[in-house]
């Protein structure tokens, strides 16, 4: 495993978060105007410490909101100072949304990607060009030990446009074999939380246990998909 330094050299830019920054930011967040409870056995605390050592996770949740993705990286900072953090994020979004723009001004690399549901709005080069650049992006992340990706394997918080884990986060883990997985999934009130969040909502935030990688989880797409999303909904409620 190459060091950061190392890595660094052909990884198109990859930056460094500022965790000084940020997680007193974000815990400061999670105060107010949100009030999020934690949710984590000492043994996945202890095994994600131990992990961070010499490989990469790759932390993937039910999205909601769009403070969802703060909120994992608040988890993860809890957990472990990690220094190297990808995102994929909506085209769409990269271009408007001014939390991604602070989030890329704090160090967290953001990668553009057009989603399952806005395929038909762009050329087949468009829509490869962009696969390639986050497989690239991610995989260059992936071999820098103690780094961070974090991932929504449905792709949107809109329900409408919901339609199960898509396939993106198996072509990862199939690039990447050696990635560890872990589920976190929010609820509000024992309950998803749905898209509009108001002050003072509380959160409840479940972190599972690590999924290790194996031959057998990547020996095909179906199996990937359905055990790590057994292993997330695990923690909804009817």
């Amino acid at each position: 495993m190459r060091s950061v330094e190392a890595s660094r050299s052909g990884t198109m830019g990859i930056k460094e978060a500022k965790v000084s920054v940020i997680g007193p930011m974000l815990e400061g967040l999670m105060k107010f105007p949100y009030r999020v409870n934690w949710n984590i056995s000492a043994q996945t605390e202890e095994r994600v410490a131990q992990l961070a050592q010499q490989h990469s996770i790759l932390a993937y949740f039910n999205h909601q909101s769009m403070i969802d993705p703060g909120l994992v990286v608040a988890g993860l900072l809890r957990l472990n100072e990690f220094k190297i953090i990808a995102i994929p994020a909506s085209e769409n979004h990269y271009k408007t949304n001014l939390l991604i723009r602070l989030a890329e001004a704090l160090g967290i690399n953001i990668i553009p990607i057009i989603q399952h549901y806005d395929q038909d709005k762009y050329t087949q080069d468009q829509l490869y060009k962009s696969y390639r650049n986050m497989m690239k992006t991610i995989t260059s992340v992936a071999q820098i030990p103690g780094s961070a990706i974090i991932i929504a394997p449905e792709g949107t918080r809109y329900k409408e446009k919901q339609d199960g884990f898509q396939s993106g986060i198996f072509r990862i883990g199939r690039h990447n074999p050696d990635l560890h997985y872990l589920p976190i999934y929010f609820s509000g009130k024992n309950k998803p939380m749905g898209k509009s969040m108001v002050v003072g909502t509380p959160i409840e935030a479940n972190i599972g246990e690590i999924i290790e990688p194996s031959p057998e989880l990547l020996s095909g797409e179906q199996h990937f998909l359905q055990t790590l999303e057994n292993a997330l909904y695990s923690f909804k409620t009817p």
